[in-house]
């Protein structure tokens, strides 16, 4: 019975009991209703966006396999797969979702998971793969939140100590500022912004230039650098440096690109610090740099808020879980890439930051959705409804409509907030390049009014003295003259009088122009004054004009929030263009004729619903994940386990030592797991060089797959009967019943059909080489489509 028809049944019912008791609902109680699940929530979005039918969920034996393949890599033993499929307990599958997410193995598939997306099966350079793997394991198994996981991928210098595996992420790019930038942009943004390392993307709308330098303008100050001592190669980082572009369509460009996070708030103001303060360390050729201010740590404290890291890590944990991203590529997030359930994405990105950003819990909210448990078969015809259908068409297209019509005005917005923006930051940069030019204007007056004030001084000087000496000879002369008059008749007396006379006239002319020049020069300074003055205005109110911090953070929260706005916009549109799509589908199918053009319309049908999480898709094997599937259905896994637990037992470590009890088994468990990965990676390294590419991932395999896997050594070795093995243990067994049910829950996880069983006893039948026929028939469900996919 479809999940409609089950909810509506029960309301029939509900109906009939209130009838009986007396002809009334029973009444609800008063009151706010407790917050559903978030698990709960999910389903409520996926199924109110369902279009059509919803697949049922997935049987036991699916189950068992798809959650220990998410969980922790690998299939179940026989042992656990047939301990779930004869457990009755309606709460087993949660009980086993839990167990599995406490587990150490989880840590282990995780640590596998995270270093295949983090470093993308680089080969080992500056760290070792054994160091890193461990610091991603030891940060799982210790709950670190994933923020401050990606944080201290960010800062790390690879010196000694706890973080030095964590300068794998930058050291083995060899900081190189471009690849960190294309590769910090699609990890830890969603975001392929190479493209726009030359120009504005030309067939993503809102992928700019700007984006990519403003990433760029954190991680450009930071180099490798070799300690001479030790030849250890760390990072180094500058105190300066500045990025700047132009673009190779338009001409345009900035010369100073300011820090920012993809789509998020700009670092406007930074510490300003005197150049003896710009070093904890002073770079030199034997020393690293450290700045005082390190641009790459502003990066990594902006994480935790940045709305497209929380969009992409949730959209990337819902791909591990689910195998497709709600955004997919999961690295191209942008509105003409529309998520398909937006609403969805946005709810788990912001449980992932309000929860702190920690892994099991909502991995575990995942894992319990019937989204989650569905399975991958496809529904059948008849159980969809087509008066519903066409009833959904209808609104739908009316919704659209709605929809469609707000989005102009949500452009323009978008369109208005990033002008005032730019305008606020062009003319800005007008007044950053006025401002020198006006700053040397006072200073030059202020040099002018110095020398006016000088000369002016030195001016006034001179007509003092000049005042004063004509002073003293006009009183002079007149003394002279009144004695000359007393002896009137000494004529050189007379002739003296008249010569100093003479002399004071000249003096006081002399006086005179002096002072007439000092005037001048006191009005020449007076012009300085006001020439300063006017100078020192002009500087101040160009200054005053300056795009403040409050004023900038002010503009782009605008921009940021009409460009959100309008991403959710487009969404709803996409949404509802998608889910009229599957309606029209459905339709055009039922009236379809030609069985041929059906079937391939109905399959075309099933993938739509795929995408729309009403049906569960098939997710090919990892590399990693198949090599660790086929040791442990072919029982060589628990035995490389066992010799990892009895060496530990041999010489314990310290940790080992110290525990007892439960807690020595929980520290025992996760040194094992910890141990397999080395072991793992180096069974698995010939299957990553077959499956770690794109070709061969689908129902076909490949020529050197097939080789591989059918005439390889590998595979053959471990399906020799040796030990406890799985062809071993089935060798041992007379009864052909018992043996088939142990091969199809060791490769299948599943119990065979009657049919199955029957064909295993009759191809063991009166064959000489047991062990060889046992091998094929392992090999033959190990090469099946069944084994090779996640379902």
């Amino acid at each position: 019975m479809a999940r409609s028809s089950r909810f509506a049944a029960a309301a029939r019912a509900l109906v009939v009991l209130a009838l009986v008791a007396g002809g009334k609902l029973p009444a609800l109680a008063a009151g706010p209703a407790a917050p559903l699940p978030l698990h709960e929530r999910i389903d409520r979005l996926v199924e109110e966006a369902a279009i059509g039918p919803l697949a049922p969920l997935a049987s036991d034996a699916d189950f068992v396999r798809r959650v220990y393949l998410d969980l922790t890599g690998v299939i179940p033993s026989a042992a656990q797969a047939r301990a779930f499929l004869e457990d009755a307990s309606p709460a087993k599958r949660e009980r086993l979702d839990d167990a599995l997410l406490a587990s150490p193995a989880f840590s282990r598939h995780m640590a596998v998971t995270l270093d295949v997306m983090l470093m993308e099966r680089r080969p080992e350079k500056n760290i070792k793969q054994g160091d890193w793997e461990a610091y991603l394991f030891e940060s799982l198994a210790a709950d670190k939140p994933l923020d401050q996981l990606f944080r201290e991928l960010i800062v790390s210098s690879g010196e000694d100590g706890p973080l030095r595996a964590a300068g794998r992420f930058l050291l083995d790019r060899d900081a190189e500022p471009n690849l960190v930038v294309r590769d910090l942009g699609r990890l830890a943004f969603g975001m392929d912004l190479g493209c726009c390392q030359c120009h504005d993307h030309p067939l993503i709308d809102d992928y700019y230039q700007e984006d990519y330098y403003g990433l760029m303008a954190f991680v450009q100050r930071t180099s490798l650098f070799t300690d001479p001592k030790t030849k250890q190669v760390l990072l180094t980082e500058k105190a300066d440096g500045e990025a700047s572009y132009k673009s190779v369509f338009t001409g345009g460009g900035n010369d100073r690109v300011l820090p920012r996070v993809p789509k998020g708030a700009v670092v406007f103001v930074e510490p300003k610090l005197a150049a003896a303060e710009l070093y904890k360390v002073k770079p030199d050729k034997t020393v690293r740099g450290v700045p005082r201010y390190s641009r790459r740590e502003a990066l990594a404290e902006r994480l935790a808020e940045s709305q497209a890291f929380r969009r992409n890590l949730a959209n990337r944990l819902w791909m591990i879980v689910f195998g497709r991203g709600l955004v997919h590529p999961v690295d191209f997030h942008h509105t003409h890439n529309p998520p398909s359930h937006p609403r969805l994405l946005a709810l788990l990105a912001d449980e992932l930051a309000a929860g702190g950003y920690q892994l099991r819990p909502l991995v575990r909210e995942l894992l319990l959705t019937r989204t989650y448990a569905r399975t991958c078969d496809a529904p059948r015809a008849e159980t969809v409804n087509l008066a519903d259908i066409a009833a959904r068409q209808a609104l739908l297209d009316k919704q659209r409509q709605t929809a469609e019509s707000a989005v102009p005005a949500l452009d323009k917005a978008v369109a208005d907030a990033r002008s005032a923006l730019h305008k606020a930051r062009d003319e800005d940069s007008k007044l950053v390049a006025e401002l020198p030019k006006l700053e040397a204007a006072v200073k030059a007056a202020e040099q002018k009014l110095a020398q006016a004030t000088s000369e002016r001084e030195k001016a006034e000087a001179t007509a003092a003295k000049a005042q004063q000496q004509a002073l003293a000879v006009a009183e002079a002369a007149a003394k002279l003259d009144v004695a000359a008059d007393a002896v009137a008749e000494d004529k050189t007396l007379r002739e003296t009088a008249a010569a100093i006379s003479a002399k004071a006239s000249q003096l006081g002319s002399a006086a005179s122009a002096a002072a007439m020049a000092a005037a001048e020069k006191a009005a020449e300074q007076t012009a300085a004054e006001r020439l300063l003055a006017d100078a020192r205005s002009k500087l101040t109110e160009a200054a005053s004009k300056r795009l403040t911090p409050e004023r900038f953070e002010t503009l782009a929260q605008a921009e940021l929030a009409a460009t959100a706005a309008l991403a959710e916009g487009r969404y709803a549109v996409a949404q509802l263009r998608s889910a009229l799509a599957i309606a029209k589908a459905i339709s055009e199918h039922a009236a379809m004729t030609d069985p041929a053009k059906a079937d391939a319309a109905w399959q075309a049908l099933v993938d739509q619903w795929t995408i729309n999480l009403q049906v569960a898709p098939l997710k090919p094997l990892t590399p990693e994940q198949m090599a660790a599937s086929v040791m442990q259905a072919a029982g060589v896994l628990g035995p490389e386990a066992a010799a990892i637990a009895a060496k530990l037992e041999k010489s314990p470590p310290e940790a080992l030592k110290k525990a007892s009890g439960a807690e020595r088994q929980r520290r025992l468990a996760s040194l094992v797991e910890k141990g397999l990965l080395e072991r793992l990676r180096g069974a698995a390294s010939e299957f990553v060089r077959q499956y770690g590419g794109q070709s061969g991932q689908d129902f076909q395999a490949t020529v050197n797959q097939a080789l591989f896997f059918g005439n390889g050594g590998v595979v053959d070795g471990w399906l020799k009967p040796a030990g406890e093995n799985l062809v071993a243990r089935l060798n041992a067994m007379t009864d052909s019943n018992q043996l088939a049910e142990e091969l199809y829950l060791a490769v299948l996880s599943r119990f065979p059909s009657e049919a199955e069983r029957r064909e295993t006893a009759a191809y063991l039948k009166d064959r000489s080489d047991r062990p060889v026929a046992i091998a094929e028939l392992a090999w033959a469900l190990l090469s099946s489509s069944e084994f090779r996919f996640n379902h």
